[in-house]
């Protein structure tokens, strides 16, 4: 996921810097400048969001406790939140070993409340809203850019086209 991000995150940036560089006419210098500032922003963007998390599955960096894990759930859905938790200090007691049935049962139990869970509704898509124009802004240039490449490629061919004509 951190790759396609950073991969989509890419790209905006740098057709907009080749954008202005070439309709401002600026100076080489400068275009450099903004080349070496583009490129130490991707390449921080992506030890954070591709090689922090890849170094964590590798167990190269810490990683986040459950409990710390089950606040994080805790916050955004505060329905199991609680649930999550006695759930997590009741596994713990089974590992030190405190009556494994007993918690066994409480376990199932706390699982029983939470199945019923329904995370449609965790994501708010009127929240998400105001945000879609940038999706279609995305599209729009991407599909822009496909067809100026196609045009110049079928004026090409015609043009070769009509220098094998004129040959011949």
């Amino acid at each position: 996921r951190g790759l396609l991000v950073w991969g989509v995150v890419g790209i905006g940036p740098w057709m907009a810097i080749s954008a202005g560089a070439f309709f401002l006419r600026l100076d080489s210098s400068l275009r450099l400048a903004l080349l070496v500032l583009y490129l130490l922003a991707q390449l921080a963007v992506f030890f954070v969001l591709v090689l922090g998390p890849w170094m964590r599955l590798q167990g190269w960096l810490p990683r986040m406790s459950r409990k710390e894990a089950a606040r994080r759930i805790g916050t955004r859905i505060p329905e199991i939140k609680d649930k999550l938790l006695n759930a997590l200090d009741l596994s713990e007691l089974s590992d030190r070993g405190i009556s494994r049935d007993l918690v066994g049962a409480s376990i199932e139990q706390r699982a029983r409340w939470m199945h019923p869970f329904s995370f449609v509704g965790l994501i708010s898509w009127q929240k998400l809203r105001p945000y879609a124009w940038v999706l279609g802004l995305f599209v729009a240039v991407l599909v822009r850019v496909w067809l100026s490449v196609l045009l110049s490629s079928v004026r090409s061919m015609h043009t070769i086209y009509l220098a094998g004509v004129e040959c011949n």
